[in-house]
């Protein structure tokens, strides 16, 4: 562990004498350096009809949500999956009516969903889903009164934050916890 000594008051970085230099020495050859790099877009990635609110990349798969309805010239709804180098879609999954502000991977292959929603592939669904690895919508139902902005994961919890009133038909103020098996609303300390 690299343990950087306190700096006298008034000494900036470059008028750190020799201590200053030695750090910047070390700092450097770990790969430290001062110039900031830029990146530059791919403009032959695909690209969405819509605004991406939520990327998560898994392997070789860069998973898109949001409130689009195509994804790479191909109709996807607001989530999507592509190819990480080529932008091709890997498969269509059950497209969503609305907007996916958040998604967290189930650790299985398939995808809990956080938004804006009313329905996945035609099934009535309000803020809340999960999407199964074989791309298919689990039952798991915890309805939400609004809209979900976080999501995130625990053990056998899933964490909803956003802007919303209850879940489940519970009381639940942007802030709740639900079974990541059941869908059960669970109490919140």
């Amino acid at each position: 562990m690299l343990r950087i000594p306190p700096r006298p008051r008034g000494e900036g970085p470059c008028r750190a004498g020799p201590r200053g230099a030695a750090l910047l020495l070390v700092l450097s050859a770990l790969g430290f350096d001062s110039v900031a790099h830029t990146q530059v877009a791919d403009p032959t990635f695909p690209a969405t009809d819509g605004v991406v609110y939520a990327l998560a990349i898994r392997g070789d798969t860069l998973y898109l949500g949001g409130s689009f309805h195509a994804a790479g010239g191909v109709m996807t709804g607001g989530f999507a999956a592509l190819d990480a180098q080529s932008g091709a879609p890997r498969r269509v999954w059950p497209r969503v009516a609305g907007r996916v502000y958040a998604t967290a991977s189930d650790g299985k292959g398939g995808w809990y969903f956080g938004g804006f929603f009313t329905s996945i592939a035609g099934v009535g669904r309000n803020g809340l889903a999960h999407i199964r690895a074989d791309g298919s919508l689990d039952a798991w139902n915890p309805s939400v009164h609004g809209q979900v902005y976080a999501l995130a994961i625990a053990c056998s919890t899933v964490y909803v934050g956003g802007s919303f009133d209850s879940i489940g038909g519970q009381p639940r103020a942007c802030f709740g916890a639900v079974d990541a098996a059941s869908g059960a609303v669970l109490p919140i300390n």
